[in-house]
């Protein structure tokens, strides 16, 4: 009797050996945890030699269990076991946290109809991290089998192991989860920041680009690697320069101001003219601001750029153009001549008045002369005027003088050859009827003799 007791002791240390000696070849070969995992629960069906293996973890709402992994006829239903905590084998060893034996499954209160039906005898372990319980781990035979302590022991040790795997997987998957997340985020950035229709460069603390747009790419950086280039040679390379043709010191550079805290808003944007690689000047509107950690500390600094070349150059032709037109009008009111054609002069100030429209794609345009002797307005020629405000100015307006129509503030600045913007919304002209259609007006004096004659 003592042999035989001896050599149970002896065949259960050689388990246990045999046990931890698979676990350590498995743990090494198979660094994925999934992986290790499954072959962990081979290792108990084959030294232990039972016929169904399983792992259960609990849904994400913590109600029931279902099955992870398992090996045996169980894996025919795995998808269909569902086992509600704190009942049946599986839902009790969760609850209570205590292993769980039984020789004859048929008498037990089993969910799962297999185990009842197919299996006879099981043995139930909780997955233990720390101090919570994170799953269930059962082995079960189809024929009668009395676990004894080396059983318990062995299925523990695999427990413990199959835990710290769990655990990895579900970090690894935290983390790829994470990481799954934060590049969808930065593609959505990256998209957003290549659909802006301006130039964006983004600068570290201490000048470096980092990164720029598509926008940005072809104006500044054809041909350089940006990574490389330093806070001084973005301005240097392109030669930024004021509208004189000055250079602008380094001082002055929007990066400069950017990294020294200071912000350039879009209500007052810093006008620059760069020459590019192809030796083409352009002009270039930019706005910007630093970047800030949570500490409000400088990290870097954003600058947009926008190219107004174009629209700099129409603003230019278009002030040039009026004013060619302007002193068109000028030498025309100075050749004050007796023998005159008025015919002719009225037919000049249709086209004038005509010209001066499309120009300025203003809504309608007006030139009046002013008598010099009296002061008087009267209505020469109009063009894009509704007749009812035509109408309107020959019953109401026709005649009156510059002071009385005008105001005298406004008047005053036109004797001194100053163009005015006339608000109708406000007084004078806020408490008169407006026929015009408009809320504002540009009226552009005409001198002659140092008088204003249109």
């Amino acid at each position: 009797m003592m042999a035989t007791a001896h050599q149970k002791h002896e065949q259960g240390v050689m388990r246990r050996l045999q046990a931890l000696d698979a676990i350590s070849s498995v743990i090494l070969h198979h660094p994925q945890q999934e992986v290790l995992i499954r072959e962990l629960l081979q290792v108990i069906q084959q030294i232990l030699v039972v016929d169904n293996v399983a792992i259960l973890l609990p849904t994400a709402d913590g109600k029931e269990l279902v099955v992870h992994t398992v090996l045996g006829p169980e894996e025919r239903i795995a998808d269909l076991v569902r086992v509600p905590i704190g009942q049946g084998i599986a839902g009790q060893i969760m609850t209570t946290g205590e292993r769980l034996v039984i020789d004859d499954l048929a008498q037990s209160n089993a969910i799962n109809s297999l185990l009842r039906e197919q299996m006879r005898s099981l043995l139930g372990v909780p997955l233990r991290l720390e101090e919570r319980i994170i799953g269930v781990l059962h082995i079960s035979t189809i024929a009668f089998r009395r676990f004894v302590a080396s059983d318990i022991q062995l299925v523990e040790l695999v427990a413990d192991r199959i835990v710290i795997a769990l655990d990895r997987a579900q970090t690894n998957a935290t983390l790829q989860a994470a990481k799954a997340q934060s590049e969808a985020h930065a593609a959505q950035l990256e998209a957003l920041f290549e659909s802006i229709a301006d130039g964006v460069i983004i600068y570290d603390s201490v000048g470096h680009v980092r990164q720029v747009n598509s926008v940005a790419r072809p104006l500044f950086f054809p041909t350089t690697d940006r990574t490389q280039m330093s806070l001084a040679e973005p301005a240097s390379q392109y030669e930024l320069s004021y509208e004189n043709g000055d250079l602008i010191p380094s001082e002055e550079w929007p990066i400069t101001r950017i990294l020294q805290g200071q912000s350039i808003p879009q209500d007052a944007p810093m006008d620059v003219f760069a020459r590019l690689a192809n030796d083409h000047r352009v002009q270039l509107s930019c706005t910007g601001a630093p970047l800030r950690d949570s500490q409000g500390v400088i990290t870097g600094g954003i600058i947009i750029w926008r190219d107004v070349t174009a629209r700099r150059s129409a603003e230019r032709h278009t002030k040039a153009s009026l004013n060619a037109l302007v002193q068109m009008a000028q030498l025309l009111i100075a050749n004050d001549s007796s023998e005159s054609d008025e015919a002719a002069d009225l037919l000049l100030f249709q086209q004038l008045a005509g010209l001066i429209h499309v120009i300025t794609a203003a809504y309608c345009v007006a030139i009046t002369g002013i008598d010099k002797t009296t002061e008087q307005l009267h209505l020469l020629m109009t063009d894009g005027m509704p007749p009812a405000a035509e109408a309107y100015w020959y019953d109401h307006r026709e005649g009156v003088t510059l002071d009385v129509h005008m105001g005298t503030h406004f008047a005053m600045q036109l004797r001194t050859n100053t163009p005015v913007i006339l608000d109708m919304r406000r007084p004078p002209f806020a408490e008169r009827p407006n026929p015009y259609g408009v809320s504002q007006f540009l009226v552009l004096p005409l001198m002659s003799s140092g008088q204003p004659r249109l």
